[in-house]
């Protein structure tokens, strides 16, 4: 999907009722799976946008590209920390503890902030492309 991304990540935002029952069970571990699909899905739209075919690869080369394209370092390092944390809770092991409500938080608002990014710069790069320029002004051809 180019354009705004998915809505999965505010699904879970600090606010919902859905973060204020994290505590027991499987809310833990739904949290994060759906921080992370909404993760997945905006580099999904941002590798679609700026370097199709990168999509088809693993999550972990997508994370080692995701500097130089999103123009972000910092970011990108945050969404490569939330990933790899999301990563561990989603996966269940027989004496793994879930992961915390302000590590889910954490992520959550990591996995928005890349969403929202995403989101603005593939609106902005679909104006600029339609208007007949190849991207918008002031940016390098392989950034958002």
């Amino acid at each position: 999907m180019i354009g705004p991304v998915s809505d999965n990540s505010r699904l879970c935002h600090r606010n919902s009722p859905f973060i204020r029952t994290i505590g027991a069970g499987l809310w833990p571990r739904a949290a994060a799976l759906l921080a992370r699909q909404a993760m997945e899905s905006a580099m999904d739209d941002l590798w679609r946008l700026r370097a199709p075919g990168v999509e088809a690869s693993s999550a972990k080369a997508q994370l080692l590209c995701l500097p130089t394209y999103l123009g972000d370092p910092s970011l990108a390092g945050r969404v490569s920390f939330a990933w790899f944390g999301l990563s561990r809770a989603c996966h269940h092991g027989g004496y793994a503890l879930p992961p915390s409500a302000t590590d889910l938080i954490n992520w959550i608002e990591v996995a928005e902030e890349l969403a929202e990014r995403v989101g603005a710069g593939c609106v902005a790069v679909a104006e600029t492309r339609a208007a007949g320029s190849p991207t918008p002004p002031g940016v390098r051809d392989h950034t958002l």
